[in-house]
């Protein structure tokens, strides 16, 4: 969406490509980057929430999970008239990276309960 190529999406235009949609208008930005994490900002500030470390069996329904999971926790958080962006992406992480640790899109997919419990190593390649 950035209009950039893959190659140019790095560490260092993470926060620019950020501020260029919150100059638009845009509220809460997030960039997925795939076995590095995620890169979120909004008005509050920015920062990157690195991966976690697991074994990789099937990345189909990754992306799908981390907006899902990032959606519903922004839900809840709202619904209790509180807004913090980095426990909406932490939070999303998580379930992306339970979901790419079992074959198959459904059957990889957590509860909120399982994302809640979820404990791994960020991964070193992320951080």
């Amino acid at each position: 969406m950035s209009g950039r190529d893959r190659d140019e999406v790095n560490q260092d235009s993470w926060s620019t490509i950020a501020r260029e949609f919150l100059d638009r208008g845009v509220k809460n930005v997030v960039i997925t980057l795939a076995a590095k994490g995620a890169f979120y900002a909004n008005a509050d500030g920015r920062a990157h929430c690195p991966a976690y470390d697991v074994v990789v069996k099937d990345t189909t329904g990754a992306g799908d999970t981390f907006t899902g999971a990032c959606s519903s926790d922004y839900l809840r958080q709202k619904a209790k008239g509180t807004w913090d962006i980095r426990s909406a992406v932490v939070c999303a992480n998580k379930a992306a990276a339970m979901t790419i640790m079992n074959v198959g899109a459904q059957d990889g997919i957590p509860w909120s309960d399982e994302i809640d419990r979820f404990d791994a190593p960020h991964s070193e390649a992320s951080i």
